[in-house]
């Protein structure tokens, strides 16, 4: 259940990377 939160998290840092 924890990756849920961690995979949100990552996909908002690699699109503010962009």
């Amino acid at each position: 259940m924890y990756l849920r939160r961690h995979v949100v998290v990552i996909i908002e840092v690699s699109s503010s990377k962009i």
